[in-house]
């Protein structure tokens, strides 16, 4: 009994610190996310009007031009994505920049 006690405790304490791990990244996450809603809005209009006519493996430098071309100019204007190409580093420089250029727009907005 005693050791289906101590299993029981310490299974317990196990779960409430995993839960408490996940709340607290959640919480971490909030700004970012919300930033995150609004730049993925644009990239799915992009997708869906802007380069609707090229097909979707071709149509990164399309999309990521279309997104911000400040960004874009930034990180793949030198060397351009090939067709079906995904750069993982580059995409996180973009995305990087693409974030913080929604967010300063969002202050600018909010202080006007």
């Amino acid at each position: 009994n005693m050791f289906f006690f101590e299993s029981f405790v310490l299974w317990y304490i196990f779960f409430s610190l995993f839960l408490f791990s996940q709340v607290r990244s959640h919480r971490g996450n909030v700004g970012t996310s919300k930033y995150d809603r609004i730049w993925r809005k644009k990239k799915k209009n992009c997708e869906t009007t802007t380069c609707a006519e090229i097909v979707p493996d071709e149509a990164y430098n399309c999309v990521n031009q279309c997104i911000s071309e400040n960004c874009y100019n930034t990180v793949y204007k030198m060397e351009p994505l090939e067709d079906g190409e995904i750069d993982v580093a580059r995409n996180r420089q973009f995305i990087f920049c693409v974030r913080n250029e929604v967010r300063e727009n969002v202050v600018q907005t909010v202080q006007t």
